[in-house]
């Protein structure tokens, strides 16, 4: 997440707005692979951490991956037999594959807040909020 931070700190951009969005990561295998068989689980380090109980108490490897969409399209086309991705449900409509497992998060109610980032300024709308991020020298 830091990473996030500092790239604001390079790019100086203003957040115009915000999108919160629900977050339901679901086990994706390949298709023909049942849950006792997957041996790895790719996907993105937040929803490893998301979902770290349900991966924690499975015994799986798990393989940090910073396209968990990605990752899941070429289990299936590979045939990477063995192998899931946590990803969210519109990773699986759009890769037409099966969920195996889905709402996996250690939190039921897991939600991300996604800025709207512009250069341009906007008039203020009634409804704004202020951001800040600050930075200090180690001790």
């Amino acid at each position: 997440m830091n990473q996030n931070f500092d790239l604001l700190f390079a790019h100086d951009p203003l957040i115009c707005g915000e999108v919160v969005s629900k977050i339901d990561q679901s086990l994706i295998p390949d298709p023909g692979m049942g849950a006792d068989q997957i041996k790895a689980v790719h996907s993105h380090p937040q929803a490893l951490v998301q979902c770290g109980t349900f991966l924690l108490d499975s015994g799986r490897r798990v393989i940090p991956d910073y396209d968990a969409a990605k990752r899941a399209r070429m289990i299936k086309e590979k045939g990477l037999v063995y192998f899931a991705a946590v990803a969210s449900e519109r990773a699986v409509r759009i890769c037409a594959m099966k969920i195996l497992s889905k709402e996996m998060a250690n939190a039921p109610n897991n939600y991300t807040r996604f800025s709207d980032l512009s250069k341009a300024h906007f008039p203020p709308s009634g409804k704004n909020k202020t951001s800040i991020v600050m930075s200090v020298k180690p001790a």
